[in-house]
């Protein structure tokens, strides 16, 4: 009897989508008095430009209380702003971890960071198989393969040790 064996062969094609980074002259609020016409922000992971005056005299009216010209958030922001097409970061993350490297910009859970230069980079791609001690913002040792750019009105945590948390947040987004 002679035994046949197949051999099949499967492979599975994906793309690398990437955003397309906008640079931007501030993070939201900071510089807030020096908000003008054509000033870019970043805030709530995308970019937002300060409309030409007349309206350019909305953008630098916020503060905690008043917020009704917030870039994306307030109840007037599009009088003030427009939101410019693209992102301040190229992943969500940990979507497509095993490519990042040194000056990738991911945002995680409201926050964006980049991925510091080689040869600290080599701890970005240190993901997945329960390993979590490099989640940027989260991991106990984040800081050293992260620098963390936004401040999108997220608190990060007094106690990075939050394994269980990051845990649950990749699994429902998975």
């Amino acid at each position: 009897m002679k035994k046949l064996f197949f051999v099949s062969l499967f492979v599975t094609a994906f793309s690398v989508q990437s955003h397309e980074f906008i640079p931007h002259d501030y993070i939201f609020p900071d510089g807030l008095k020096n908000y003008t016409e054509g000033t870019k922000v970043a805030h709530l992971g995308s970019v937002f430009e300060c409309r030409p005056f007349p309206s350019s005299g909305y953008c630098s009216l916020w503060d905690t209380s008043t917020n009704q010209y917030e870039p994306g958030e307030g109840v007037s922001w599009e009088s003030a702003w427009k939101e410019v097409k693209g992102v301040d970061f190229n992943f969500h993350f940990p979507d497509q971890y095993k490519i990042y490297q040194a000056g990738t910009r991911v945002e995680f859970r409201g926050q964006t960071y980049k991925c510091k230069e080689f040869p600290d980079s080599g701890y970005c791609v240190q993901w997945g198989d329960g390993n979590v001690q490099y989640a940027p913002g989260q991991g106990l040792h984040w800081k050293m393969a992260w620098v963390h750019l936004s401040k999108a009105g997220v608190l990060i945590p007094e106690n990075p040790l939050q394994t269980k948390e990051v845990n649950e947040i990749i699994t429902n987004r998975r």
